[in-house]
């Protein structure tokens, strides 16, 4: 149990650094990688960060869908190998089925601008949060680094990773020369997918992940409801929310609401605001109006209203239909006092009854 809990700390690390790195237990022979020697290409101005932003960024929404198998590597605490199945989309979205070790064999997490999702498969336990999050966020805390010259950023050189040429990025943090991080990219020439990346410190290789096959474009089946999260039976969910309210009532958070969110009429009994927090508007939010979390508690129990400003509400939406059972995760539609359109999203494990009181009463 220790040992998995430490591996789980430094997969938890690798992926606040750059948010592809998923490690394993279990050791095992990988394939052999499916890249080639570097050629190393020197370019006229390679450390101009005008140059290696936009590839940056490029990755965050690629051309193209893709699909294929990635191995994982950490190189501290004695080694540890995962392998996925990988598939991602235009917008942004990752999603990766666990094959092995056997200790994370059939875990499934879920990545994108607006969603985490992990699914612990041997404790059958959701991870999940539908809001922007620190784990979501590397990319934009990359770009803002090298445009406040905090890390250097520039292109190293091409090669090519299971048969498709990648351009090679290095970004090196400046603030403490004694803490030296660097991060390497190697992104798709043509469609701007990330390929393979790598972290190292001062003492050498800490982790790296790359594909070992991959398809791309029109020959690849993904669909839209693969990066939908999904509440296996009876498994428990876990919101992912800051430790800390940013307000403990919404009437604290008065003045720093982007917009008035809709507050359930009819409450389950002795349920309560426990917590606010105000996201800060970005790519989750076309209308640029950030978003507002919500939890709701009594004693052991709680849910979370998550509430965002779209566009426009859905044309096609679908009449309400009863509840069965306990729903983990619900969508809606609403306005708001002043005829704006909101999107809601309820996680928890009220009644049905309950839960058909509490959207019913949010209209």
């Amino acid at each position: 149990m220790q040992s998995t809990q430490l591996t789980i700390r430094l997969w938890l690390t690798a992926l606040l650094l750059i948010g592809s790195l998923c490690p394993a237990q279990a050791q095992f022979k990988p394939p052999k990688p499916a890249f080639d020697t570097p050629l190393f290409r020197p370019r006229r101005n390679a450390s101009d960060p005008t140059q290696v932003i936009p590839l940056v960024r490029r990755m965050m929404r690629p051309d193209a869908n893709y699909s294929g198998e990635q191995m994982t590597e950490l190189t501290e605490r004695g080694g540890h190998i995962s392998r996925q199945m990988v598939y991602g989309d235009i917008f942004g979205h990752i999603r990766r089925d666990f094959l092995e070790p056997d200790a994370l064999k059939g875990d499934v997490m879920i990545t994108g601008l607006d969603r985490y999702y992990y699914f612990h498969q041997r404790s059958n336990v959701v991870d999940i949060a539908l809001w922007p999050t620190d784990k979501e966020s590397h990319f934009k805390r990359i770009v803002q680094m090298v445009v406040q010259n905090q890390a250097t950023a520039e292109r190293v050189g091409e090669e090519v990773i299971a048969g498709r040429t990648a351009v090679i990025v290095s970004i090196q943090n400046r603030p403490n020369p004694a803490i030296v991080r660097n991060i390497k990219f190697w992104i798709d020439r043509e469609t701007g997918i990330l390929l393979k990346n790598e972290i190292s410190n001062q003492r050498g290789l800490v982790s790296r992940s790359y594909f070992t096959s991959i398809v791309v474009g029109a020959a690849v089946n993904v669909l839209p409801r693969m990066f939908e999260p999904t509440i296996p039976q009876g498994a428990t969910v876990h919101p992912l929310l800051p430790p800390k309210p940013q307000y403990s009532t919404l009437e604290e958070a008065k003045e720093h609401l982007p917009f008035q969110p809709l507050v359930p009429s009819q409450l389950p009994p002795g349920y309560q605001v426990t917590g606010v927090w105000v996201m800060e508007a970005g790519r989750m939010s076309p209308s640029g109006m950030g978003a507002v979390v919500i939890r709701y508690g009594e004693g052991m129990g709680q849910f979370t209203l998550f509430q965002k400003i779209v566009r426009q509400l859905p044309l096609n939406q679908r009449p309400p239909r009863p509840f069965r059972g306990q729903l983990s995760i619900l969508h809606w539609f609403a306005s708001t006092a002043d005829g704006r359109p909101l999107a809601l999203t309820y996680i928890g494990a009220l009644p049905a009854e309950q839960l058909e009181a509490l959207r019913s009463s949010t209209h």
